[in-house]
Parts: C-alpha cells; structure tokens; sequence
C-alpha cells in the first residue's frame, strides 16, 4: 500500500502518511516515514511501516525458496549417486553370477551372449575410469576396473595417484641387490676413505673442516670453509671442470660415494689447489 499520491506534500505535520486524516505516533524503522497506529507492523522487534514489512515478508519468501531448491537439487544429486552405485555393484554381482553359470555350461549359447553383453558395459567402464588406477580403492589388489568408482578407499589414500611408482620400485630395488652384492660394511669403508682423501687434501691447504671426523659421527658427507673465496664462486670453478659439489649455509659440500676412486678423489684436491 502506497502513501496517497497528490496528498503527501498536504499532510499536516505530524500525521501518517498513508492515512493524513490519522496522526503519526512512530517512525517507520527502515524508510524513516510517519505511521499511525493502524499501519505499524512490528516484525522482529522493529516498527515497519507496510511497504516495508511486505517487502520484508518477500524476501524472506525468496530466500527460503533458493533454499528449498538447493536441497531438493542435493538430494536428487544424493538420490542418483545411490541409484548409480547400487545399479553399478547390481551389475558386478550379475556379471559374477552369470561367469560362474557359463563356466558351469559353456555349451549354453544364451548365457555366453549374457555374459558378452555384460562383459562389455564393463569395458566400457573401465575405459572411462582408467585414469584412476587401483591404489585408490579400498582393496588395492583387486584387479577389476569396473569396480574402482564405486569402492574408493575410505582414508586419504584415494588421493593418491592412480598406480604405484613401478619405476622407481624396480630402480630402487636393483640399487638394493647391488649394494648388498658388494657389501654394506665394504661400502661404508670405501666411502670413509674417499672422505679422508677429501679431508687430508683440503687442510693441508689450509681450508677449515666443518663435518665432524670421529667414527661415531662421521658420513660420507664432507663439509669445508675457505678463509677468503665464496663457496659460490668454488662450486662454479670446479664445475668447469665437471666436478660437482653444492653449497650449504655458506660451506662448501661434497658427498663422494663407494664407485668413485682414490684418484678421483685427488684429482679434486688438485683442482682445488688451483683455485
């Protein structure tokens, strides 16, 4: 209901401004305008006039309606997630059913039809979903594609990639077996010595060593400060000439392993006296 149209500029001070002839007791709380008794509407504790209070009641009506349609819209999402799932392990059980029946029969020219056409809903299937691998159902070593989406693996690991890193198995495996064929006490021992090779070099010429010495805490790590050169600048010298170090907080950091020889290991002191 709108305040009377020519009537507005006429009103009396004071007086409502829907009913002129009627005096204004409050203020509506939202638009400011002078309101009787009759055309004060009291929602939520505030005074509103009618406009407001209509306009108040439709959008309360809006919103609950999106409201109502995102639920009816996440439970139809619900309903046909269950519906996709059930129909899907329905298949797999019939598709069980019917392996095990022509294996039974395999002169029966109807079941084997049967079981083609199941077979291939299942390739299809398994074509869409191939991506996904096996490590992320909930049993790793079943082998059948078709049943991935529907038994993801409950825990994080369904976010893990689709299959395991079978190169990287078979690399560090062959590393495993040709260290134990050589000895994990004779590697040790060897990669102890090219240390001390390292180590003897670079304080005969004056570097100071940072990496401890003693058996109990040494490794095949060897760490060295120069008193005046950058560790930057040595690690770029020595990769010149193809000798390849890294720096660490400011120290100079070589790692020589059990296949490198005590040659090599003095070819590097020589190098580094160059510098």
């Amino acid at each position: 209901m709108q305040p009377q149209a020519g009537r507005a500029e006429k009103r009396r001070a004071g007086t409502c401004a829907w009913h002129p002839q009627e005096r204004a007791v409050l203020d509506c709380a939202r638009c400011g305008a002078a309101m009787c008794p009759d055309c004060v509407q009291t929602i939520r504790g505030r005074d509103l006039c009618v406009d407001c209070a209509h306009a108040w009641r439709r959008s309360r009506l809006m919103a609950a309606g999106v409201s109502l349609m995102l639920f009816v819209a996440l439970g139809l999402v619900g309903v046909i997630v269950l519906m996709s799932t059930f129909r899907t392990e329905k298949h797999q059980d019939q598709l069980a059913i019917t392996e095990r029946q022509v294996a039974a029969d395999p002169e029966n020219d109807v079941l084997r039809m049967q079981y083609v056409s199941l077979l291939s809903t299942a390739e299809r299937w398994e074509e869409a979903i191939s991506e996904l691998g096996r490590v992320i159902q909930r049993n790793p070593k079943n082998q059948l594609l078709y049943e991935r989406m529907v038994r993801l693996c409950m825990r994080a690991r369904r976010f893990e990639e689709g299959a395991p890193n079978q190169v990287g198995i078979q690399g560090m495996g062959a590393s495993l077996t040709l260290l134990n064929e050589i000895g994990i006490d004779v590697v040790a021992e060897r990669v102890r010595a090219n240390c001390h090779v390292l180590e003897e070099g670079m304080q005969d010429m004056g570097w100071t060593l940072i990496s401890p010495r003693d058996e109990q805490h040494a490794s095949g790590i060897v760490v060295f400060e120069h008193p005046e050169k950058s560790p930057e600048a040595i690690v770029q010298a020595l990769s010149r000439e193809s000798i390849l170090c890294s720096t660490r907080r400011g120290f100079l950091r070589m790692a020589p392993h059990f296949y490198q020889s005590t040659d090599e290991m003095r070819r590097v002191v020589g190098e580094v006296a160059k510098l």
